[in-house]
C-alpha cells in the first residue's frame, strides 16, 4: 500500500494570514484520506505554512517543505515540483493538486479511467464556478462521460507519459504560455496550449465525485504579492 502504488496523489498545503483556513482544509483532507483508505502514494508539499500540521503523522506520505514560496514560483511552482518529484520516483499516474477537497473511494474510478496519454481527466464536484458548470454536481453521475477542451484545475489526473511528452525543462505548467497563468492561479489554462499543439482534450468522469470547498485563496495572495 501507499509507497508501493504507482498512482501518486499530490496536494499543496498553505496556512498563513493570507489563508487562515489552510489548517482546517488540510485536516479535512487527511480525515477523508484515512476514511477512504485509498491505496495511492500521497505526496504533500507544504508551501511556506506558518504552522505545523500535527496530524500528518497519522498517514503514510512523502513530505516536501518550501520555505520561500515566492522564490519557488508560488502555487504554479509547487504543482511543477510535485509532478517532477512524482515522475522521478516512478509515478505512472499523477492526480491532485488542491487541498480543499475531501477524498473518497471514487478517486479509484478516476485513477482507473486515466489511461490515455493525451487526455486530462477530472471528477465532478459540488464546488465549481460557472465557467465549468459541466463539472458541477451534488453527487456522482454513474456512466456519465464528457469530453471537453477545458477543465477546472482544482483536481486533475494524467499519465506519466502525458508529463513526459509535454513538460519543458521539467515544468508542465508554464507561466510564459498565457497572461492569465501566474504563480497563484490559471494553471489549467495550459490546456489551451496543449489543445493547439497536441489536440489534447479533457474528460469528465461522472462516476468520480469529490466535495470541494473552493476557498480561492489565491486571490488574496495575488493582491498581496
Amino acid at each position: 500500500m501507499g509507497r508501493q502504488s504507482t498512482t501518486y496523489v499530490c496536494i499543496v498545503l498553505h496556512h498563513s494570514d493570507i489563508r487562515p483556513r489552510g489548517y482546517e482544509m488540510a485536516k479535512q483532507f487527511i480525515d477523508g484520506w484515512k476514511e477512504s483508505k485509498l491505496d495511492f502514494r500521497l505526496i504533500i508539499l507544504d508551501n511556506q505554512s506558518t504552522i505545523n500540521y500535527d496530524f500528518l503523522s497519522d498517514v503514510e506520505h512523502d513530505f516536501i517543505r518550501v520555505d520561500d514560496q515566492i522564490k519557488s514560483g508560488g502555487c504554479t511552482g509547487a504543482w511543477n515540483t510535485l509532478c517532477r518529484y512524482s515522475v522521478d520516483r516512478g509515478a505512472e499516474k499523477i492526480m491532485g493538486f488542491a487541498d480543499d477537497i475531501i477524498p473518497n473511494k471514487s478517486l479509484n474510478i478516476l485513477a482507473d479511467s486515466t489511461v490515455d496519454d493525451n487526455t486530462i481527466y477530472a471528477p465532478l464536484t459540488d464546488g465549481m464556478i460557472n465557467h465549468w458548470n459541466f463539472q458541477k454536481s451534488i453527487a456522482a453521475k454513474p456512466g456519465y462521460r464528457l469530453t471537453v477542451s477545458s477543465l477546472n484545475g482544482f483536481w486533475l489526473s494524467f499519465t506519466r507519459k502525458f508529463w513526459m511528452d509535454k513538460n519543458i525543462d521539467g515544468n508542465l505548467f508554464l507561466m510564459s504560455k498565457s497572461p492569465y497563468i501566474d504563480m497563484w492561479a490559471g494553471q489549467e489554462l495550459m490546456m489551451n496550449t496543449w489543445n493547439r499543439k497536441y489536440n489534447t482534450v479533457g474528460q469528465v468522469i461522472g462516476d468520480s465525485w469529490i466535495h470541494h470547498t473552493k476557498l480561492r485563496s489565491w486571490k488574496e495572495a495575488r493582491k498581496q504579492h
